[in-house]
């Protein structure tokens, strides 16, 4: 297997990039313990993919894979498994896997550098999330140039009728001309999404999104909120709030952490819908004055509910 040039004699395992679908796996690349990223062997674009690691970021379990396994349908890889000599006990997989690491990505995995918000899994439990398809988005920056902001953000979606969910669909962030930027979608595109709503943003100004709220029924995605740093808010769909049922609702709510800014959307998907979504944040090289007393703080979304209040995913 080709590996990218690597400084020192030697390198270790951490794990591998694949890239799957129903026919198996289509294309892998090694991960290297300094977290470099080999080339990639057979056929990864346009392709779902996950990483296969036994833990994120600097975990202290330490694990050195030393066994490789591969499960073959003729000529096709169909599985991959791994084992490890581990210096300590494993940690159970809820507090060394975060979300990046147990999710299918479609088409692409997030760079380590982005923080996913209200992934904890309390709401569907950690099995759905980790056979859902993942998608994301990434739009403005982080360094305070203001006209990379959005200017609008406009859901699609379908209204199924009188005490029926909606179908979110898709999210579409949109910006000022002047910066050249096309728009960024996030979801399923599809001509059945006849209902479309917007928040409108002056980006340009330091309008920020800076926290998200949703509210479930029954283990279903009701409706989310979306507020800015300019104290702005949109409800989607509009009014779905009249709709709330106290003793049936679950509350999210996700915020900007300290010393970063939102910079994205998460969402998983099936079925045509968008059934979960979170923030996406990453460290911030600049502060706006003013701007940043909302992060962090946390907001009771629906009276009288089950509220989880999250600032980290």
């Amino acid at each position: 297997m080709p590996l990218q040039a690597i400084s020192g004699s030697s390198f270790r395992i951490k794990g591998f990039c694949l890239a799957q679908d129903q026919r198996g796996i289509r294309g892998l690349a090694v991960i290297l313990n300094n977290g470099q990223l080999t080339q990639w062997i057979g056929n990864h674009d346009d392709i779902p993919k996950r990483r296969l690691v036994f833990e994120s970021g600097a975990s202290s379990c330490a694990a050195v894979i030393d066994i490789i396994q591969g499960g073959f349908d003729a000529f096709k890889l169909v599985t991959l498994s791994v084992s490890a000599d581990l210096s300590g006990p494993l940690p159970d997989p809820d507090s060394r896997l975060d979300f990046k690491d147990r999710a299918i990505w479609y088409p692409n995995i997030p760079n380590p550098d982005l923080t996913m918000l209200g992934t904890s899994g309390k709401i569907y439990g950690r099995s759905l999330y980790d056979e859902a398809v993942a998608r994301f988005l990434v739009f403005g920056s982080t360094d305070g140039d203001h006209a990379r902001n959005p200017t609008q953000v406009t859901v699609r979606m379908k209204d199924n009728g009188p005490g029926q969910f909606t179908d979110f669909r898709e999210i579409i962030i949109s910006f000022d001309p002047a910066a050249h930027q096309t728009p960024v979608r996030l979801g399923l595109r599809s001509e059945k999404a006849p209902q479309e709503e917007s928040l409108v943003m002056d980006g340009p100004g330091g309008e920020r999104i800076t926290a998200l709220d949703s509210v479930y029924e029954f283990g279903q995605l009701l409706g989310f909120t979306i507020r800015t740093s300019f104290g702005r808010a949109a409800d989607f769909p509009a009014g779905f709030r009249d709709d709330i049922s106290p003793r049936a609702s679950v509350a999210k709510s996700v915020h900007c952490p300290a010393k970063e800014r939102i910079v994205g959307f998460w969402a998983t998907t099936e079925t045509g819908r968008i059934f979960d979504l979170g923030l996406i944040s990453a460290q911030s090289v600049a502060s706006d004055e003013g701007n940043d007393e909302d992060c962090g703080e946390e907001l009771a979304v629906v009276e009288d509910s089950t509220v989880l209040h999250e600032t980290q995913g």
